[in-house]
């Protein structure tokens, strides 16, 4: 929610963020829109770590707390910006349909090019970062086994930071890219992204970024069927439906509550 607000209040600084790609077909201003966006939402987390370390231990505490605060941010941008919907303007966006199925159309749109190519690459990046760079073995270790981390030098404190500084910086991307295709920003959009999320990240198996990656594509998967066969208003109940499933069947295994 708050990267969609930073792009939108940001829109007439950016160019015209059609990927021409805005200002002059120079990239400056796709460039000018992920600075905008993307390192106040990383110090914005950056921040989050240290009202959360306290809660470290207390997973459940920590949850509620992040719940208050989403909706207390929420809330402030209700009060600053408005309740009213607001809209980004528009911008031609070209494409080629691919497929109908009863009205139901399929169509890829440059926008969808341009967010699958950011979003493969933000994942590559990510990998590769964790996997062979000396940092993100260092994040790793904390996360793996913080004790043995801080024993071997390792400040788990920062690794921490750093982890919820990505994740501001992911989360406001993901917002902005969603009002730059979709066009309205409100102060609630905030809570269903977070919640699917979730939901990816429970489908995909928690710890496992690359398990949470494939189950974000599951739960697009999920909502792009339940919209063609029941209907868009239906899709929120259809995936966060399948969000309690899979909870009920995982809890039901034998000795799941042992090992939570």
């Amino acid at each position: 929610m708050l990267g969609a607000f930073m792009l939108f209040l940001t829109r007439g600084l950016a160019g015209s963020l059609d990927f021409g790609i805005g200002l002059g077909g120079t990239g400056v201003g796709f460039v000018f829109a992920i600075v905008a966006v993307g390192v106040p939402a990383a110090a914005f987390g950056w921040a989050m770590a240290f009202l959360f370390r306290p809660l470290e231990a207390r997973p459940l505490a920590a949850m509620i707390a992040a719940i208050g605060l989403a909706i207390a941010i929420g809330e402030a941008m209700r009060l600053l910006q408005g309740p009213q919907t607001q809209w980004m303007p528009f911008y031609p966006n070209s494409g080629v349909a691919l497929a109908n199925f009863d009205g139901f159309g399929v169509v890829a749109s440059t926008r969808h090019l341009t967010i699958g190519l950011a979003t493969g690459a933000v994942a590559a990046g990510l990998h590769l970062a964790g996997r062979y760079t000396k940092l993100g073995r260092k994040f790793r270790a904390a996360v793996e086994d913080s004790r043995m981390a801080a024993l071997l030098g390792i400040d788990g404190g920062r690794m921490v930071a750093l982890g919820f500084a990505l994740g501001g910086f992911l989360a406001g991307l993901a917002g902005a890219f969603s009002v730059w295709h979709y066009g309205p920003v409100d102060f609630g959009m905030g809570m269903p992204f977070g919640f699917k999320a979730l939901t990816a990240a429970v489908l995909g198996g928690l710890g496992s970024v690359p398990g949470a990656f494939l189950g974000g594509l599951a739960v697009a998967a999920v909502e792009t069927l339940a919209a063609s066969v029941v209907g868009g208003a239906w899709r929120d109940v259809v995936v966060f439906g399948l969000l309690a499933a899979v909870l009920i069947l995982r809890s039901s295994r034998p000795g799941h509550e042992r090992r939570d």
